[in-house]
């Protein structure tokens, strides 16, 4: 078996050949692995994106979806088409079979809208962007705090909000300032936290240069009427494809070639499947035909999605090109060594040789010559064994003799 590893000479080209390329394969695959990791790096860069992931239960037989829908201002939806929305799904869901355990929701969902507000304290006054949310929002957009903690729907004070630093530091002075007031079209709001701004460039960038506020949804609408949402997340039951997104689309009344409204799948949007298909219409993709202006986090995931799109792209290449070198590899060895049936048989026939040696030592503590000869490879080997042990005792022999 041995020799068969043994490259012959006139084949000692294609042997080097032959490495130079497995070399080539190994480099393709850690590089394959290395991109399919830099994918996985896109996806986490986008807080939020696992949602359906935190929500769904362990021990859950339904897989979940996480979808994002957003409008243009014409077609805003409102609070009162949230609460009706709700129990349609609800409804719907229950037709279907899908119930959630007693105490739960058999999903999760928020909604939020874009304006801009005059925000003001003893000390100072600030124009400032406002994300008007309701819902469970910081599930889906976990704001990385920097003091106090997040609102809620259902609070009893539903007049609160969230200050980002730099609208903080404009209005306070200070970053610790849980638990004091600001007031927005004279009426006082409670800031429960302080956020930290984004700093990536990229991010910043679509996070706008604008201090920022995060304010109850029911406070405003209470204050100011205000009433105008375009954005909606929910992460829902989706027993079979696409069970989720028709069922918001329907609610929503969200046609595929809609302008004035799109639909988002957060649950497949980083797959490796998903961004390979899509970089095949990459450029088309990026032309924009809708009226919608997404949120600041819809577009920074657009970027990291376009970063995603690309990277799947080369990946599947080096994929391809690894396959190829692996094939290749496979073809020069078989080439250089090919299979024989009788180099197999050899092979086990000698392990099968080697483990009956083996016992028969480990049974016979002394060596005793065999019964009849033989021509085996292990006949032989007992034959040399019991000529070395008798050798000292014959040489002793000989030395009385002489004396």
């Amino acid at each position: 078996m041995i020799n068969y590893f043994r490259v012959p000479p006139e084949k000692r080209l294609h042997a080097r050949v032959m490495w130079i390329i497995g070399g080539v394969t190994v480099f393709c695959a850690i590089l394959f692995f290395a991109l399919y990791l830099c994918i996985g790096a896109q996806a986490k860069a986008v807080p939020g994106t696992d949602a359906a992931a935190r929500w769904q239960a362990e021990d859950s037989i339904v897989s979940h979806a996480q979808l994002a829908a957003y409008f243009d201002k014409n077609n805003a939806f409102q609070l009162n088409d949230v609460y009706l929305n709700r129990m349609e799904m609800e409804k719907a869901l229950e037709e279907n079979s899908i119930t959630a355990p007693e105490g739960a929701q058999p999903f999760i969902d928020a909604f939020s809208g874009e304006t801009q507000l005059s925000v003001s304290t003893d000390r100072a006054s600030l124009s400032v962007q406002a994300t008007v949310c309701g819902g469970n929002f910081f599930f889906f957009h976990p704001l990385d705090l920097i003091s106090g903690g997040y609102f809620k729907e259902g609070d009893i004070n539903a007049c609160t909000v969230i200050l980002d630093e730099y609208a903080a530091w404009q209005l306070f002075g200070a970053v610790d300032v849980t638990g004091m007031e600001v007031s927005i079209s004279g009426q006082l709001f409670y800031v429960t936290g302080v956020t930290r701004a984004p700093t990536d460039e990229v991010e910043r960038s679509a996070y706008g240069e604008m201090p920022r506020v995060f304010v109850n949804y029911t406070g405003l609408r209470l204050i100011q009427n205000y009433d105008s949402a375009t954005c909606y997340e929910i992460v829902l039951p989706n027993p079979i494809e696409n069970f989720a997104a028709d069922l918001v689309k329907k609610q929503y009344g969200i046609q595929n070639d809609s302008k004035n409204a799109v639909l988002y799948d957060y649950t497949e949007r980083f797959d490796f499947e998903t961004l390979v298909s899509a970089s095949q219409h990459y450029f088309e993709r990026i032309m924009r035909y809708d009226s919608v202006v997404p949120p600041y986090w819809e577009n920074i995931a657009r970027v990291a999605e376009n970063k995603a799109i690309v990277i799947s792209f080369f990946d599947a290449v080096v994929g391809i090109l690894t396959l190829i070198c692996f094939v290749i590899f496979i073809s020069l060895w078989f080439c250089i060594h090919p299979i024989r049936i009788h180099n197999i048989y050899t092979f086990f026939e000698d392990k099968v040789e080697a483990r009956r040696m083996k016992r028969w030592l480990k049974k016979h503590s002394n060596i005793e010559a065999p019964a009849q000869s033989s021509s085996s490879p292990v006949s032989a080997e007992i034959t040399a064994l019991q000529e070395t042990a008798s050798a000292p005792s014959l040489s002793n022999e000989r030395n009385l003799a002489d004396c």
